[in-house]
């Protein structure tokens, strides 16, 4: 092939691109522009053209759904690539003809929109029987939202998601039984000759393009395989066919790191997850361990101590758990990671927010690697708006503060962090992070293995003039929404030297009104 064949090509593809993003904004806007909820000639409520929106997870639906899609969004599975995965789950659905299925918009910024010759996409839904267009597409909707729609007419029906279809947003549903469908053309092999010239005339109806091509050419959506199975999940297609055919590259003016730029070897990177119900401990073990494929995850932060929030986003999460909850972005300031929610009327939910290592590296997920936890705050909130808040691991020397380390054991439901972190003046700055304690009167370090109670050598934070409470001052009550935080220097440098020497010699002890020895506490340790 000449260098003037692979030009042509390369410049076809790029107008599949501006023609992607340009159809999405199309659609977008004929779903929008409906009635919410217009009837049917019939009297039906679920229209045939534009269905029935329910905005809020309050409402009312005014039918019963014989089946649910939800519409999710997992953190990115290229570890070089932060594009997160869009998609429909189940992505593949069995269906009765006439059954009415519920699209739960568990995330945000996405429709169901079918592929129609009406909105120049290359036909794959049938037109109905007795007449009439069979294009359909929902609004662009935020999360929370249900979107009704009643298949009457036999056959295949693939859709996509106008903003994320090059992602691979898609998905298929087979109704009564009929499999016969168009094939998907490959997007990997090269424009047929003469195709998408700028000549030729009439609009031209796109093909599922991109990754989008290669979800609906899996084995695993072959209509067959749906009606035999009755749902696919999206875990059922091939990882090969997830993969994406572009790759975020920020621009100069930014100022942000490109390809050719390495981050900081020294940099530790993180990530935050907020979810539903208790922490894993270690994510990584089992591809299972990942928030997102066990429908938990409600938002994501990565980071690293040379840039704080590198990516964030929603996830994945059961829509159960998605109508109850409402939830802020996660937020970073000062080696500690926050967030808010607001649980709805009628709801009780347990939430957690943890932080974990991420040993694959600054802004990068990957499964194969282990993410060992290092803080967490979990609490089970009733209606209102909450807040929740953990340490990240940003300095090398750490005490993980609990009950459990006091000498003897403390039955407390506390916990918290310290941190330290060398200056070039041989001091060392510290930040403590304390939850879940009632009465917090002193915190100190003190000399002593893991074993033994030793005395005060350095003070970190003191609310009260002695640890019982007592005399001048006030303790403090520490919660998961709102944790003691004290930073300040350790300026002893001669302690500091032998700290560092024999990090294993001292610890962290938190005192309060109900424990005045100490409640919770943790040996000196260096971060691996």
């Amino acid at each position: 092939m000449s260098s003037h064949d692979d030009s042509d090509i390369v410049s076809q593809r790029r107008r599949r691109v501006l023609q992607a993003i340009g159809a999405g904004a199309l659609v977008t806007a004929v779903g929008a522009s409906g009635t919410v909820g217009a009837q049917s000639s019939e009297g039906d409520p679920i229209d045939p053209n534009l269905g029935y929106t329910v905005l809020s997870p309050e409402e009312d639906l005014p039918v019963e759904p014989d089946h649910e899609v939800q519409l999710l969004i997992n953190p990115p599975s290229d570890p070089s690539n932060p594009i997160p995965q869009f998609y429909y789950q189940p992505t593949g659905l069995a269906v009765e003809t006439g059954d009415v299925v519920a699209f739960r918009f568990t995330t945000p910024g996405h429709t169901v929109s079918s592929y129609h010759s009406y909105a120049g996409r290359q036909q794959r839904v049938p037109d109905p029987e007795s007449g009439g267009l069979g294009f359909f597409s929902s609004p662009y909707l935020g999360a929370g939202a249900t979107w009704l729609y009643r298949f009457d007419t036999p056959g295949v029906y693939d859709y996509y998601c106008a903003p994320h279809e090059i992602f691979g947003h898609v998905g298929r549903i087979v109704v009564g039984g009929v499999t016969e469908t168009p094939s998907v053309p490959d997007p990997c092999a090269p424009p047929a000759e003469g195709a998408e010239s700028e000549q030729s005339e009439g609009p031209e109806l796109r093909p599922p393009g991109f990754t989008a091509g290669l979800v609906l050419r899996d084995p695993a959506l072959a209509p067959e395989n749906i009606l035999a199975s009755g749902a696919v999940p999206w875990e059922a297609v091939a990882d090969e066919h997830k993969q994406l055919f572009f790759q975020l590259r920020p621009p100069e003016v930014c100022g942000l790191p490109t390809d050719g730029e390495e981050p900081t070897p020294e940099a530790t990177a993180y990530q935050v997850d907020l979810v539903v119900g208790d922490p894993e401990a270690v994510l990584g073990e089992d591809p299972e361990d990942f928030y997102g494929r066990q429908g938990r995850l409600l938002r994501y932060l990565h980071g690293s101590t040379d840039e704080p929030t590198i990516r964030r986003g929603t996830g994945s999460v059961l829509s159960e758990n998605a109508r109850c909850l409402q939830t802020r972005p996660v937020t970073v300031e000062d080696g500690v990671a926050t967030v808010s929610f607001r649980v709805k009327q009628g709801c009780t939910e347990r939430v957690s927010l943890v932080s974990y290592v991420n040993g694959a590296g600054p802004g990068v997920f990957d499964r194969s690697v282990e993410q060992v936890r290092y803080d967490a705050a979990t609490a089970e909130y009733g209606p209102g708006r909450h807040t929740l808040t953990v340490a990240l691991p940003v300095a090398p020397v750490v005490a993980d503060l609990a009950g459990e380390n006091e000498v003897p054991p403390v039955d407390s439901a506390g916990s918290g962090v310290a941190q330290f972190t060398p200056t070039d003046e041989g001091t060392w700055e510290y930040d403590l992070l304390v939850r879940d304690v009632d009465g917090v009167t002193q915190a100190h370090i003190h000399e002593g293995g893991p074993d033994e109670n030793g005395p005060v050598v350095a003070l970190l934070a003191t609310f009260t003039e002695s640890v019982d409470g007592t005399g001048g001052g006030s303790p403090v009550d520490a919660t998961a929404g709102d944790p003691v935080l004290e930073s300040g220097v350790v300026e002893d440098t001669a302690l500091v030297e032998e700290m560092t020497a024999n990090p294993e010699n001292y610890y962290v002890n938190v005192h309060s009104t109900g424990n005045p020895a100490g409640e919770i506490r943790g040996q000196l340790s260096f971060r691996s």
